[in-house]
């Protein structure tokens, strides 16, 4: 397997870091490297990291808070590596997740590969109203992975060659879809990895859940206003769910309340990366 760097955005996540770090380990080689670009953390977050005491850990502390894309640029910036993981803080990358990204990502025309969420836990509501849609969500990936149409990539764990795209636009709230987004333009194959599998914390409460929800829904407004050409990524084979789930009215109901606020904030412009804490594992 190729050498690659595992890139890790953080922002005060020294609850979690560790334990996503110490999931990604088994997994490295020797050359390879984590890259961990903590932006102006007030927690233990630098500390926790470099107490794993490993030498593969590399930490870039960058004094101000500039969001998570702008993370993501200096990982794709700074990495030592060609092939990039790019993970999130707060989650955990299953046994060999990294592999099955690997296998896709060392193929010359495939220039991004996205793994499948998975709930951490499915013990509440929000649980598992989250895990219906993310169950929808990979009915719609399979579906456009076979019909080569997938750029969509999942923001949690994905894997992407350096030198493929510039600096992602430091306002974008949607990471991920614009990374995925200008890989495909720039001509690679963009491929949905399920066997990639990383498992999720859901938002804990009605708050999070909404704030969470509609930050991604202004990010794709966000694109078309770009002059992407994005399209709604929804489909009707996933009306059957209507009929077969329990959850499917009540994430239906919310969404439409997400879709009116998201709507009222688009109109103002209000752009903005809400954190939200309850979904740290």
């Amino acid at each position: 397997m190729q050498n690659k760097t595992i890139g890790i955005p953080a922002y005060n996540e020294g609850k979690t870091i560790k334990k996503c770090v110490c999931n990604i380990l088994p997994q490295l080689n020797e050359e390879d490297e984590i890259l961990i670009v903590a932006s102006a953390c007030t927690d233990d977050t630098v500390s926790e990291a470099e107490s794993l005491n490993d030498a593969r850990i590399r930490i870039i502390e960058d004094p101000v808070k500039r969001g998570k894309t702008a993370a993501i640029n200096q990982i794709l910036q700074e990495a030592k590596n060609k092939n990039i993981i790019l993970s999130d803080a707060d989650v955990i990358p299953a046994k060999n997740s990294i592999e099955q990204i690997m296998k896709h990502l060392e193929k010359d025309d495939v220039g991004a590969v996205s793994a499948k969420i998975y709930n951490y836990k499915e013990e509440n509501f929000f649980d598992k109203l989250q895990g219906f849609g993310w169950k929808g969500l990979d009915h719609q990936k399979v579906a456009e992975h076979e019909k080569g149409t997938f750029y969509a990539l999942n923001g949690f764990l994905l894997g992407v060659k350096k030198g493929i795209v510039g600096n992602l636009d430091e306002k974008s709230l949607v990471d991920d879809a614009i990374l995925g987004w200008e890989v495909k333009e720039a001509g690679y194959k963009v491929i949905y990895e399920p066997e990639a599998k990383v498992y999720v914390q859901a938002a804990q409460n009605f708050s999070d859940y909404i704030k969470q929800k509609v930050r991604v829904r202004v990010g794709w407004w966000q694109m078309t206003d770009e002059g992407m050409g994005v399209t709604e990524r929804r489909n009707a084979k996933q009306l059957k769910y209507l009929v077969t789930d329990l959850y499917a009215w009540p994430y239906i109901t919310l969404d439409l309340i997400i879709w009116m606020k998201a709507y009222r904030d688009f109109k103002k412009k209000k752009l903005v990366w809400d954190q939200i804490t309850s979904s740290k594992i």
